[in-house]
């Protein structure tokens, strides 16, 4: 029991708070996506860095755009979206757009404009079900590197999807050099290999590893 003096004559009993309630009555701050692995980190301003886009993985699997803020807090949070597939990939397209390779083999293309992670379109696996694990933009399609070893061209305004190589280890990351004309990719053989797009034979490619 504490007392609490108010003045010469007044005297308030007051009930000692118990350390349960004392922890009750302290404000606790609730970290959300606590399992969360990320995956990827891409600036999606070409002016400044001034919005982020982190794609996390696990149990808290999600995509979220963050704004840089002068606060308190580095980072303001724009949207989160949570997903029920693994994003592994995403990269910059033009008009405050970006595209997001999947788990399962898909694509999702999303606008920023607005502060927000709006959802334009979604285009259905095109690896027959193995993941999209590295993607990257040439020209007006998007190129898609699968763990089942393909690398495909895809047309985002249609979906239809081509495919340019089929290899024998998954496909770990890709680039586009020679004004988007060759593409590099590295696999998990340890092998990098060049493709020239403007080449319909699938065989004129150079290996090394």
């Amino acid at each position: 029991m504490t007392v609490t003096i108010a003045s010469n004559t007044d005297v308030f009993l007051n009930p000692q708070k118990t350390e349960a309630q004392q922890l009750m009555s302290v404000p606790v701050e609730t970290m959300q996506h606590v399992d969360v692995k990320l995956s990827k980190v891409l600036f999606t301003k070409d002016d400044s860095n001034s919005e982020i886009l982190l794609l996390g993985k696990g149990r808290g699997r999600c995509v979220a755009l963050f704004e840089r803020d002068d606060g308190i807090d580095p980072f303001r949070v724009l949207s989160i979206k949570n997903t029920d597939v693994d994003p592994n990939d995403a990269c910059k397209m033009t008009d405050n757009r970006v595209c997001i390779g999947y788990a399962d083999g898909s694509l999702a293309i999303f606008n920023t404009d607005k502060e927000d992670l709006a959802l334009m379109s979604r285009i259905p696996s095109i690896h027959n079900g193995c993941a999209s694990r590295a993607i990257c933009l040439n020209g007006n399609a998007i190129l898609s590197a699968s763990s089942n070893g393909t690398l495909s061209s895809v047309d985002v305004e249609t979906g239809k999807s081509t495919r340019i190589f089929s290899g024998q280890a998954g496909i770990r990351s890709i680039c586009t050099t020679f004004s988007n004309n060759v593409v590099v990719a590295g696999d998990s053989n340890g092998q990098i290999t060049f493709w020239d797009l403007r080449q319909d034979n699938s065989e004129n490619c150079e290996v090394f590893g």
